[in-house]
């Protein structure tokens, strides 16, 4: 399948979400590099429309943009039974904490800069889970992330 990431005869789909464009040309560009396929959006809106028409596993959006913020585009999506993508906030600075994150829906709430490299790994542990059934909010799940992740 063109050398992208498969899970069950399918792209792994990933969709940037930030209203800095080189933030989601440099995800996109590191994310294809790693074999997903990767759409972007700058807004909560226009990531809505695209989940909306296009098949996507995975989120990754920042909490503070206009036209839609990360947390509006995150109950969008709870609110549309149809899709059911993994989610991850990330933010230089938010009122949304961890916890809030996580109570929210979110897998996890990444600091930017984002190191990359530890987000393609997160991105990978979470699309195999999720084909498995394996719950995703899980005590297990939250120890791998804080190890992982420096969380703020």
């Amino acid at each position: 399948m063109n050398g992208y990431v498969v899970v069950q005869d399918k792209p792994m789909t990933i969709l940037v979400v930030d209203d800095e464009k080189a933030i989601c040309e440099g995800m996109q560009e590191e994310f294809e590099e790693s074999g997903f396929r990767v759409l972007t959006a700058n807004c909560g809106e226009e990531a809505f429309d695209i989940i909306c028409n296009d098949e996507v596993d995975v989120v990754i959006s920042d909490v503070k943009m206009p036209n839609g913020d990360g947390v509006w585009l995150l109950k969008s999506i709870q609110n549309s039974p149809e899709h059911n993508p993994i989610f991850f906030f990330m933010s230089a600075y938010s009122d949304l904490s961890v916890q809030d994150s996580y109570d929210k829906g979110a897998v996890a709430l990444l600091p930017k800069p984002v190191d990359l490299e530890v987000l393609i790994e997160l991105v990978r542990m979470s699309i195999f889970p999720k084909n498995r059934g394996w719950p995703r909010k899980t005590s297990a799940w939250r120890f791998i992330l804080k190890k992982l992740i420096f969380a703020f």
